[in-house]
């Protein structure tokens, strides 16, 4: 049988979208953004860094002071991760959770102390990772 019509017209909505970039563009955005929320997040809330397969690097010191209420538990070596970064959290993660999803940010729990959060680089922005941050950083 054939496929529903409103199903298959937002398919082609989304290749038309897809078309427009390139895998290569899509991993070079998404790079970059995951860095970018790694830092502020690390910046912002002096969380420790997650844990390196690699020997340290020097022009990036790892921070001395463990933040009390995050830690990022994905590597830090881009090949090792993909756009997303698991943070561990002391607080409760339905709190956590609940607080971005009054402000309208979307993120993935999984209990029992972790939030995945993934900024996707054919919709996010730098905007929207440092907005992520901010509200974060607020309600912790």
């Amino acid at each position: 049988s054939n496929p529903p019509v409103l199903q298959t017209v937002s398919l082609m909505a989304s290749l038309d979208v897809l078309a427009q970039t390139s895998m290569e563009a899509l991993r070079e955005k998404s790079l970059l953004l995951t860095r970018y929320l790694e830092r502020l997040l690390c910046e912002l809330l002096q969380c420790e860094r997650g844990p390196s397969v690699m020997p340290q690097d020097a022009s990036e010191p790892r921070s001395k002071e463990r933040c009390s209420a995050l830690q990022i538990l994905t590597p830090r070596e881009p090949a090792h991760r993909g756009c997303q970064l698991s943070l561990r959290f002391t607080k409760a993660v339905d709190v956590v959770s609940d607080a971005l999803s009054s402000q309208g940010v979307v993120v993935d729990v999984r209990k029992p102390d972790v939030i995945r959060v993934a900024p996707v680089p054919l919709y996010n922005t730098f905007t929207d990772v440092h907005r992520f941050a901010s509200i974060l950083a607020s309600v912790l």
